[in-house]
């Protein structure tokens, strides 16, 4: 509550799983347990405000009213996406609809669970080598366009990939060269105004 009350455009939370994007583009978790182990880290890294602090539900985890997209609701679409996975389904609605994950101060590090009780359960299913979570995140972030700019803005390093993809993608649109191997002749589109020249 003392975190909400000084910043109520964000959800709180003890405990997080810290994303990034693979090789391939792709969302996945860090060391889940790196900021149990670096002190550095948390300070450096987590304590900012971020979409790549997928919050993890262990710990106790702050809502603000109306902090959720409407899709949150929609039933059908989560059985379909992440059935097993609330957390991340709660994370993207409420990053969709602009309320970035922020880590409480003096948040609880390590979790004291009672023997036995962490031997079933959704994380097991989720959790394992084999398990759902990079294919739910990756289901749920895939299937809303929206969520793929908030992660590149939310990282300054990628706000120039961003202005030069769409820089490219304007020049695209606006100047267009193809040949015509047949009879040599080279189409140039310039504003939707197409132009034959011979020999180009």
């Amino acid at each position: 509550m003392n975190s909400y009350n000084k910043a109520k455009n964000y959800v709180h939370c003890h405990r997080i799983t810290r994303l990034c994007f693979d090789k391939n583009n792709k969302l996945t978790d860090l060391d889940r347990n790196l900021y149990e182990k670096d002190q550095d880290y948390i300070s450096s890294l987590i304590r900012k405000p971020s979409a790549f602090n997928k919050l993890t539900g262990a710990g106790m985890v702050l809502y603000p009213p109306q902090c959720f997209d409407k899709e949150v609701f929609n039933i059908k679409l989560f059985e379909r996406l992440a059935p097993t996975s609330d957390d991340i389904w709660f994370h993207l609605q409420a990053l969709r609809n602009g309320f970035k994950v922020k880590v409480v101060e003096n948040n609880l590090l390590t979790l004291n669970c009672i023997d036995g009780t962490q031997d079933v359960g959704l994380c097991q299913v989720n959790d394992a080598s084999d398990g759902f979570f990079n294919i739910h995140l990756n289901a749920v972030y895939n299937y809303y366009s929206d969520l793929k700019e908030m992660f590149l803005f939310d990282n300054k390093n990628n706000l120039k990939i961003i202005h030069y993809c769409r820089i490219c993608k304007l020049l695209q649109n606006i100047f267009s060269i193809k040949r015509n191997n047949r009879n040599t002749h080279t189409i140039i589109t310039i504003f939707g105004v197409k132009f034959q020249l011979k020999n180009f």
